[in-house]
């Protein structure tokens, strides 16, 4: 049975709020699968009595190919839109370079399949980021291929899979989306889900290639096998893919911050063989640290004491895991000590490697000239943090089909994780919503 076929209360609640603000009508007769009861007349313009009548019903079809919004987004909107983020943000701007007429030119092109263009106009009409988010991504997107010199078919695909990467997110709970909500296990299961649902709407109600939906469906997965839902590596992970992946994560920083482009190269090079390093290598070539600024309202010492404080929470953690690794545990349970401590060995191997610990010990004070190194004290502390977040979740999640003397083991290392992701910092590069609450709140 399909994942559409019963309509979906958090969609079909943003489709009919867009009802306040543009007409929406039936393109087909819309039938209760069950009965047989025609509920909506096609041609009939949609309103709040609608979302009413399919609550917790089964379609014909699905909603989303039932309904048809005039004047919704299309190629135009998203030109204007990109244009606009292009002269507010230096860094994308950049990242355009003297290409950005023809990259902003390819998206005005963009041509959207009827359940998408819905959808992606209800999410717009929102005015809570979601489409700017979207946009921009689609836009970094671009600008990476044209950049790396891809052929014009391959960058208009990884073009449309940017801008609808987040198409699963309109059946979440908004709620789960918040930027600054600690969600609990239950709730990231279902954020975890956003990449597989909106790779099944459009396998389902799109002409789209394939292609684009396994782009969709691995936009928050990472080369080395630590991103979800099917924690790909290597050459299961395609170029366009990791492309999307690594636009997805830098697009929040180049949208948001002071030394954008800067912060973006350290997000993406802390740790190695996440992403391509020749993708990387498009973005730390446009870094200039010279002309990195120090962050409003740095504060070296509270930076340096923050910095230590976490390689203390961290090293802790690598200990733990590691005498989890060595103890005798059930298969499952064995394999998942031997991942925890692999991730670990390499955040901490990561850290080392930045040599920011290793300065701070021999440098009593830092100049103000020497900005990038005060950046990277800003943003190494974030980019570990939301990983070892990520891991705190991970654990609880695969312990949770354990028997309890299986899961006990992890309960000390569960907490080192949870009490070092609740230190101070603020993760730049990690869920969707955070970008799109910085442009809702722009």
């Amino acid at each position: 049975m399909s994942l559409f076929s019963q309509t979906n209360e958090f969609a079909l609640s943003t489709i009919a709020s867009s009802t306040d603000k543009r007409e929406v009508i039936a393109a087909d007769n819309i039938v209760d699968a069950e009965s047989g009861m025609m509920l909506w007349a096609k041609g009939k313009p949609v309103n709040s009595q609608l979302q009413e009548k399919l609550l917790k019903r089964k379609l014909t079809q699905p909603i989303e190919m039932s309904l048809q919004v005039k004047d919704g987004i299309n190629g135009e909107k998203i030109f204007q839109t990109a244009q606009q983020l292009i002269s507010q943000h230096e860094a994308l701007s950049i990242l355009a370079g003297q290409n950005a007429s023809n990259v902003l030119a390819m998206l005005g092109r963009s041509e959207l399949a009827p359940p998408v263009q819905l959808l992606m106009t209800s999410a717009a009409d929102r005015n809570d980021g979601t489409f700017e988010h979207a946009v921009a991504v689609c836009l970094t997107c671009t600008a990476l291929a044209s950049r790396a010199g891809w052929p014009e078919s391959s960058i208009e695909t990884v073009a449309l899979a940017g801008l609808i990467h987040d198409l699963g997110e309109m059946y979440i709970n908004p709620e789960y989306l918040q930027a600054k909500r600690e969600l609990t296990p239950q709730e990231w299961l279902h954020v975890v889900a956003h990449p597989k649902v909106g790779a099944m709407l459009l396998q389902e109600m799109t002409p789209y290639p394939p292609q684009v939906g396994q782009m969709v469906l691995a936009h928050h997965e990472r080369m080395d096998g630590t991103g979800y839902p099917r924690q790909l590596a290597g050459k299961h992970f395609t170029r366009e893919a990791q492309l999307l992946s690594m636009a997805e994560t830098i697009t929040g920083i180049l949208t948001r911050r002071d030394n954008a482009l800067c912060r973006a190269a350290f997000a993406l090079k802390i740790i190695l063989r996440e992403y391509d390093p020749n993708l990387v290598g498009l973005i730390t070539t446009l870094a200039d640290p010279a002309a990195c600024r120090l962050p409003d309202g740095f504060k070296l010492a509270q930076a340096m004491e923050h910095l230590h404080g976490q390689a203390e929470q961290l090293k802790s953690a690598l200990q733990t895991a590691l005498e989890l690794s060595r103890a005798k545990l059930a298969p499952d349970a064995k394999m998942l000590a031997q991942r925890c401590f692999n991730l670990i060995s390499k955040l901490y191997a990561s850290l080392a490697a930045t040599g920011a610990l290793e300065y701070c010990h021999y440098k009593e004070d830092l100049e103000s000239d020497e900005a990038e190194i005060l950046l990277s004290l800003d943003v190494i502390p974030a980019e570990i943090r939301w990983r070892m977040r990520s891991l705190a979740r991970d654990i609880e999640l695969a312990t949770r089909r354990f028997n309890a003397e299986d899961r006990e083991p992890f309960v000390s290392l569960e907490a080192i994780l949870n009490q070092y992701s609740a230190m101070a910092g603020t993760a730049h590069s990690i869920p969707d919503s955070t970008a799109v609450a910085a442009f809702s709140s722009a």
